[in-house]
């Protein structure tokens, strides 16, 4: 039996969250300084929990529990972050959101978040805001790679596919400019 879903356009999701946005306005690309700057947290760290809830509107959210590593903006003796997006499946119901991102238990991470006005902490951008920490099989560095399944597919993080190899962007690399952009 295939879960039922709600499909809420991202001017719903924006006004549920708080955020001002233009009725079925889709979320637009961030370039780095900018998802930086919109983020009260950037950290890096491995997805310990997940789980979704359903709230009186019949709207499903998924929680995710981060325990963090490395903090590259926000306080310094974070140790662990919970986020919160609109959008998942609990039981046979769900609720779909396009720009949602995914996560996997045990998963690498790298993370932007922002408080939002409902009281949460989100994903800055949705997916924008995740990156999953892979190993480059060519150089053996560790490299952030955003992908996003698509809707039908089951996501599991050990087997996110790889950019082309000239696309690869090496963790150490992506770090250090939102090092120079928190220091600005």
């Amino acid at each position: 039996m295939s879960p039922s879903r709600t499909l809420l356009p991202a001017g719903v999701l924006a006004a549920a969250l708080g955020m001002s946005s233009p009725a079925g306005a889709a979320v637009l690309p961030l370039p780095l300084d900018r998802l930086t700057d919109a983020s009260d947290y950037v950290v890096r760290g491995v997805v310990s929990a997940l789980w979704v809830e359903e709230d009186l509107r019949g709207v499903h959210w998924t929680h995710a529990q981060v325990e963090v590593l490395d903090v590259y903006k926000g306080p310094s003796d974070l140790d662990a972050l919970e986020v919160t997006w609109m959008g998942g499946i609990l039981g046979t119901e769900g609720t779909f959101v396009p720009d949602a991102p995914v996560f996997d238990e045990q998963e690498p991470i790298l993370l932007f978040a922002e408080h939002l006005p409902a009281g949460i902490v989100s994903p800055t951008g949705l997916a924008q805001g995740k990156f999953t920490i892979r190993i480059d099989p060519d150089s053996g560095q560790e490299i952030a790679v955003r992908w996003k399944p698509p809707a039908h597919m089951p996501y599991d993080h050990r087997f996110v596919p790889l950019p082309p190899a000239r696309e690869r962007t090496p963790l150490t690399d992506l770090v250090t400019r939102v090092r120079q952009e928190v220091a600005r």
